[in-house]
């Protein structure tokens, strides 16, 4: 209890530090250069990652902490979506984030208006992410139909005597049935349509003055890399375990072969998404065949 406790005061420290750091940067006004802004704008863009990471892991051990009052069932829903939870608010970090761009001193030149879209932003991440929602959809169908009555449980293999007649029965779980099933299912939903939100954010935020705009491009990238990163971590880790959660179940109720394939798919859905936030932490490279910025460049 107490060590628990206190990772939850050095979760709060830390986001209320990180918090104070983002402010600190966003009114901190760089030289009305390019390197200035530019360098200003990526330390502005690990710090919002940074918060927005440190508010979801907080959110998530809050909730596994927090003591509700509800029924059991519900608490025990509640806490299977906690990872969902933490991918909402890792968007509304960002969202918020996206708000507080530092701005150069002095007059600069306006930065050219330039036409960009969700995907061309969020590049082959997103796609990946709707799969990934698509696919958690499709298992909880699997799952639910496939469940006992209750929504917790897969039922055993029945075991016939000589006379034909059922000697041995029963059921084995946890199991995501349709009680669990349908909270991941709206979850999955509303943490795709949260993350599009955010990219639009992204998206939309200004230019970076006096930035070239393949400059400005590559770090408007890099923002929305390692906001898919994050939410691909939290909702592909909690698919993942869903499915291995679901294969201890089927192989203690003797249906060996669903297993296999929950557990295949249930590993290869966890790997995938830690390859897939790993490949996001460094920033995006300028565009091929982008002029590069002079140096010193201003207004």
């Amino acid at each position: 209890m107490a060590g628990l406790a206190l990772i939850v005061l050095v979760l709060v420290v830390a986001l209320v530090a990180i918090a104070v750091l983002l402010v600190q940067n966003a009114t901190h006004r760089p030289d009305a250069t390019t390197d200035a802004v530019l360098a200003s704008a990526r330390r502005h863009e690990v710090l919002v990652s940074t918060c927005a990471t440190v508010a979801a892991v907080g959110a998530v051990v809050m909730v596994w902490r927090l003591h509700l009052g509800v029924p059991r069932e519900l608490d025990e829903t509640v806490r299977v979506t906690s990872p969902f939870f933490g991918a909402v608010v890792l968007c509304l970090a960002r969202s918020v984030g996206e708000r507080f761009w530092p701005r150069p001193t002095g007059s600069v030149r306006r930065a050219p208006l330039r036409r960009r879209t969700v995907h061309g932003v969020a590049g082959w991440r997103l796609p990946v992410l709707a799969a990934t929602v698509s696919l958690g959809i499709v298992a909880v169908v699997v799952y639910g139909v496939t469940g006992t009555a209750d929504g917790r449980a897969v039922a055993k293999g029945s075991v016939l005597g000589p006379d034909g007649s059922v000697v041995e029965w029963g059921q084995s779980g946890p199991y995501p049935g349709w009680a669990f099933g349908i909270p991941v299912g709206l979850a999955l939903i509303l943490v795709l349509a949260a993350t599009v939100a955010a990219l639009g954010v992204i998206t939309r935020r200004p230019a970076l003055a006096v930035v070239p705009v393949e400059q400005d491009d590559a770090v408007r990238r890099t923002s929305a890399a390692r906001l898919l990163a994050g939410v691909q971590a939290w909702a592909g880790g909690a698919l993942a375990l869903m499915m291995l959660v679901a294969t201890s179940a089927l192989l203690s109720a003797g249906h060996p072969v669903a297993a296999a394939a929950s557990a295949v798919v249930g590993l290869a859905t966890g790997l995938g998404s830690v390859a897939v936030a790993v490949t996001a932490l460094p920033a995006r490279p300028v565009a091929a065949g982008a002029a590069p910025a002079p140096a010193g460049a201003g207004a």
